[in-house]
């Protein structure tokens, strides 16, 4: 199989789906600014929580019962497009900004800050999932790292370093990407999502938009900048950096290149191949000598980018069905890691050495933490196991038994850093001092640990929701 998108599926679907989609956002965007500007952050968090999930039930429903209505149609073809591979997203990252809101909540301007601005990913977030063109794909990673910036802008002086290095590179990547689609316009005479024939114009496009989407998805070497903005970031903003804005990266970069770049894969493939390599070995090599332990995460997602890599690099169905699933099971799985995270940088503890102990101090935070670790890993009854043996399965049946190997020999390196906290927190420790932990930070995890035994357990229905929206892309 090949990176390929067939034309004869496009279709244009009534002017005034699109037209509504706009609107609902522009309805959460000016709600949360009417809200912000009333200064209550409870009523803030209820309307986002009721929107957030709204429309992440929303998706779920057009998702089973879409195609019987006229509605699901193929990607391309229009700037926003409905398909079983947009509405899982949609569905997604309703959950997943829900969570984030209600792990961000406080009764302060920090919150009310961070709830408008919140909006505004969301929006951009829905932007990229339903993009049909890479009009949508360029606008909506602006809207969602511009607010990520002010987010982190809002966290006081700490976290201005953060920001300034996000957008930075936030720039960088933006100009590349723009610069790839005047080439991808000079190849196809369109913008929007279709098959152009090979040619030099639609090479520099390819090469220019993977390194603008690798930096959002933070694939080697386009990475660099992870471990600083994720340690310099509040921990609530480093769990919509982690769990939410890195997974969009992997969306457009799914969309782009089984959308747009067919003609190319014969040169892509190999690039891909050693890119996922080279991110592996990058981040968890580098996670081994980490003392803080949001530095030791940022580079542990580093190492996931590199395995969800794998599925993206077979160009088959079921490797995108398997990349699928590990976005949403990394997803709820850093989610669940930044709760605990939180607690304990609230409570000043923020190296490795101050999780000494922590399962005699509160049990549930070790717990859950434990539990998230060894997802990362990929143990048997979470979903990261699931995930895992996915993705490496479909390398194996496509004849590249040696990346799976390499998979499979970073897996064993990380788990060297991952038993170091693990093994932390269950040690014996003098002070017995008991921390309490917040209960919107203790809802968060616990449903964070719940999503993830469950997809370890029964991750039937949620693969099936990944084939289908692998299969909508017409691979």
């Amino acid at each position: 199989m090949v990176f390929g998108f067939n034309p004869s599926y496009a279709a244009v679907f009534p002017s005034y789906y699109a037209d509504a989609f706009i609107a609902i956002l522009g309805i959460i965007v000016f709600a949360n600014l009417a809200l912000f500007l009333a200064k209550k952050p409870k009523v803030q968090l209820a309307a986002n929580s009721f929107m957030f999930l709204v429309l992440a039930a929303a998706c779920f429903a057009l998702s089973k019962y879409g195609s019987a209505i006229g509605l699901i149609m193929p990607s391309g073809g229009t700037l926003i497009s409905f398909s079983s591979f947009s509405l899982f997203f949609g569905m997604l990252f309703g959950i997943g900004m829900f969570l984030i809101n209600v792990l961000a909540f406080s009764k302060t301007e920090a919150y009310q800050r961070f709830s408008l601005f919140s909006s505004l990913v969301f929006t951009g977030l829905y932007l990229v999932s339903f993009a049909g063109s890479f009009i949508s794909i360029i606008i909506g990673m602006e809207i969602i790292t511009l607010p990520t910036v002010l987010i982190l802008l809002s966290g006081g002086y700490k976290t201005i370093e953060a920001a300034v290095k996000l957008f930075i590179m936030s720039a960088i990547a933006a100009s590349s990407l723009a610069f790839g689609i005047v080439f991808y316009y000079g190849a196809a005479n369109t913008v929007l999502f279709t098959q152009a024939s090979e040619g030099v114009f639609l090479a520099g496009a390819a090469i220019l938009a993977i390194a603008a989407l690798g930096f959002e998805s933070s694939i080697f070497p386009f990475n660099l900048w992870v471990p600083d903005v994720y340690e310099g970031a509040r921990a609530d903003a480093t769990a919509l950096l982690g769990s939410i804005n890195k997974k969009a990266g992997f969306v457009a970069l799914i969309l782009v290149l089984f959308a747009a770049f067919g003609a190319q894969e014969a040169q892509m493939t190999p690039i891909l191949y050693i890119i996922s390599i080279l991110t592996m070995f990058y981040g968890n090599i580098l996670a081994l000598s980490q003392k803080n332990v949001k530095r030791m995460l940022a580079y542990s997602s580093i190492s996931q980018a590199g395995y969800i890599l794998i599925g993206i690099v077979t160009a088959t169905g079921y490797g995108i069905a398997a990349s699928i699933f590990q976005i949403a099971a990394h997803m709820f799985m850093f989610m669940g890691a930044m709760a605990i995270v939180y607690f304990m940088e609230k409570n000043n503890n923020e190296e490795v050495d101050n999780y000494v102990g922590l399962y005699h101090s509160n049990k549930f935070a070790a717990i859950v933490l434990t539990i998230m670790m060894l997802g990362f890993i990929g143990t048997p009854l979470t979903a990261g196991f699931i995930g895992k043996f996915l993705i490496f399965s479909s390398a194996v049946y496509n004849n590249m038994v040696l990346l799976a190997v390499i998979a499979i020999i970073n897996t064993i390196i990380s788990v060297y850093y991952y038993l170091k906290i693990m093994l932390a927190m269950f040690a014996s420790k003098e002070t017995k001092r008991k921390y309490k932990m917040d209960l919107n930070i203790t809802a968060v995890a616990a449903a964070c640990l719940i999503i993830v035994v469950i997809l370890g357990v029964y991750p039937g229905p949620v693969i099936s929701m990944a084939s289908a929206a692998a299969a909508s892309l017409h691979i």
